[in-house]
């Protein structure tokens, strides 16, 4: 079986790209004319801010995904604030009432639902004004709460799930919040209090109405001609790929240069944006992508064809639906997308009683995909060389080789194949022993959770 040799020369680029990137002086006229912020990492904020200022810097955190902050972190705080806020998909800041009623908290919440209908935020660089559904204050004694909930005014689809929640209730005790993100029925806490809040005031008969306008502002890509745009998205999702230990959520910062593209009617564009916004970067949804992903693989976009291919795996799928889906996701790895070979390797290795799985094969997609950056692939082809198995002899060196470029993926579960492979490097199995770089893949391992790495370092468990 002819092998596709994996060079370390990615890995050691990807470790230390940050440094290199940023030191560059250099780059080509695209990268210098991006927008204000492109470059920034997000910081959260230190100082206690007013409410339309900790709604702002707590919907760019949900934007950027409250990458790099603890469990239990927030990005901000509020002003007034006396309860820790909580990650939960939507940090809310609380402030307590003197008395279990209304009128305890009826001028603080007054003050905050004023405040949030003059805010105008900024979202990467763009600012919204905002609309709102404000519930009348209770007039009756059984009540309480009172709620109010505010989005931005004309946002692009992916920033179009964004939400601003003020609530007021009396009970057991009075409390007045503010939190800001995402809503999902999915989540707990604020996040699924303003969902609730959404449906309960639609049912209602409140509609959004406007509430505050944004300055007129220029438009930070109209200097961008088509190709450009897409060449410089395409830079911050090769970033995105390459630091992903960084606090910096590229994948979301390329959104804005694919969305203008897809509006100047490229479909390329079109698709780029929809393959983004299908993996829910800066809050967009599958359901929301798709008819992006179908202009893109008008086009021939692999990556677009095989998101489209997921979507149609959604589920329970006829036999035709499952057939015709996977017979695009193949056409999608032939076409370059190494996540569709990934997940071409992966059917393969299915066995029934009248067919076994074809390793030659299965080991070709999955070194293809390792080499196009498909983290799970690498972690997935790199234990079976590792391990070996009927149909393919061990291969320690490939094995590593794959871990190590496994490693430079983004998520928790890619930590296993820091682990991997800094062990390898450690023990000189597959290669040399490389004691820097075994720290390195288990400093990795740790950012990303991985408790064992941790240990292997001497670096508390997470």
């Amino acid at each position: 079986m002819a092998l596709i040799t994996l060079s370390l020369r990615p890995v050691r680029r990807a470790i230390a790209a940050v440094p290199l990137i940023l030191a560059l002086a250099t780059a080509p006229a695209w990268a210098q004319a991006l927008p204000p912020g492109v470059e920034t990492p997000l910081a959260p904020s230190v100082d206690p801010l007013g409410t339309c200022d900790f709604a702002n810097v707590t919907l760019q955190a949900a934007v950027e995904g409250f990458w790099a902050m603890p469990r239990n972190a927030a990005p901000a705080r509020m002003t007034g604030q006396t309860q820790v806020a909580r990650y939960d998909g939507m940090p809310g800041a609380s402030v307590r009432g003197k008395a279990k009623s209304f009128r305890s908290v009826k001028a603080e919440y007054e003050r905050r639902v004023a405040d949030l209908s003059a805010c105008v935020v900024t979202i990467q660089g763009r600012p919204y004004g905002l609309e709102g559904m404000i519930e009348a204050a209770p007039a009756d004694k059984e009540a309480t709460d009172v709620e109010a909930l505010f989005r931005l005014r004309d946002p692009p689809e992916y920033l179009s799930n964004l939400r601003i929640h003020a609530h007021a209730y009396w009970s057991m005790s009075a409390w007045t919040v503010v939190a800001a993100g995402i809503p999902s029925e999915w989540l707990e806490g604020h996040g699924r209090d303003a969902y609730r809040t959404e449906q309960r005031l639609r049912r209602a008969g409140l509609v959004w109405r406007p509430l505050s306008t944004a300055p007129p502002a220029p438009d930070p890509l109209a200097a961008f001609d088509v190709d450009a745009l897409i060449k410089a998205g395409d830079s911050l999702v090769a970033r995105a790929r390459d630091e992903a230990d960084t606090p910096v959520n590229w994948g979301v910062r390329a959104l804005p240069f694919f969305d203008t593209a897809c509006r100047r009617g490229s479909m390329l564009g079109c698709g780029r944006k929809g393959w983004l916004m299908s993996d829910g970067f800066g809050g967009g949804s599958p359901a929301q992508a798709q008819p992006y992903l179908e202009k893109g693989c008008a086009v021939k976009d692999a990556n677009s064809c095989y998101k489209l291919a997921d979507r149609m795996l959604v589920g329970y799928p006829s036999a035709e639906t499952r057939s015709r889906a996977m017979a695009m996701i193949f056409q999608a790895c032939e076409d370059g997308s190494g996540v569709a070979c990934g997940r071409a390797a992966d059917s393969l290795t299915v066995t029934t009683p009248d067919t076994k799985p074809d390793w030659p094969r299965i080991m070709k997609l999955y070194e293809r995909a390792c080499a196009k950056r498909d983290s799970w692939a690498c972690l997935r082809g790199g234990k079976v060389y590792y391990f070996g198995n009927a149909g393919v002899a061990k291969d320690l060196n490939q094995a590593r080789n794959m871990f190590a470029l496994g490693c430079t993926g983004r998520g928790t579960l890619m930590g296993e194949a820091c682990r991997y492979a800094g062990a390898m490097y450690v023990a000189g199995l597959g290669g040399e022993r490389v004691d820097d770089l075994a720290k390195l893949m288990f400093k990795r391992g740790c950012n990303k959770n991985d408790a064992a790495s941790c240990k292997s370092i001497g670096l508390p468990v997470p």
